[in-house]
Parts: structure tokens; C-alpha cells; sequence
């Protein structure tokens, strides 16, 4: 979702495919997680996603937007929480604030 004029994106990351699994199923780290078949297959994926998602963020910075990421475990945690992050990140840029 963004906001174009004060310049705020936010994405929802689903927690396995762009790198958050591993903390979700107590692995104590991304590696501990693919000890299964076809690991390499799905370990290089979703690495490129984090990359992937690293670039992006990076492009948008660089253009000026603030860029929110919140994992889709933390919306089905708390949604208020997220929700009023993006609030006051909006209605900052909106008065001009950095």
C-alpha cells in the first residue's frame, strides 16, 4: 500500500517466503530451517526474496519515500499496532516532518 503524497510504502512480508520463518518454527536460524528435502531449492528463493525485498527498500529510500515493512505475523499479532505505525509515519510526512 503507499501513500503518494507524504511518500510512505508499506508492504506486508509473509514471514516464509521473505526470510522470518525460521524465528516463527524456533530454528534458532535461517540455515536451521531447510533440513528437509529440496532445501537448496527453497533456501536460494527465499534469499533472493530478501534481497529482492533489501533492493526495493533501498530504491524507494533513495527516491525519497519512507518505507515501512511489517511481517504478516505481526498484523495477525497485534493489527492496531501496525496499523497505527503507518498512521503517525503518514500524518508525519503529511506535515512535513522527516
Amino acid at each position: 500500500m503507499i501513500f503518494a503524497g507524504p511518500k510512505v510504502a508499506c508492504f506486508v512480508d509473509g514471514d516464509r517466503w521473505h526470510g522470518n520463518g525460521w524465528r516463527l518454527r524456533g530454528y534458532a536460524s535461517f540455515e536451521d530451517e531447510f533440513q528437509h528435502h529440496n532445501a537448496e531449492f527453497w533456501r536460494q528463493k527465499i534469499t533472493r526474496n530478501m534481497t529482492r525485498d533489501r533492493e526495493v527498500t533501498r530504491r524507494l529510500q533513495a527516491d525519497g519515500w519512507l518505507v515501512l515493512r511489517a511481517w504478516a505475523s505481526d498484523i495477525e499479532r497485534d493489527l492496531g499496532a501496525v496499523a497505527d505505525r503507518v498512521e503517525l509515519a503518514v500524518r508525519a510526512r503529511t506535515k512535513g516532518e522527516p
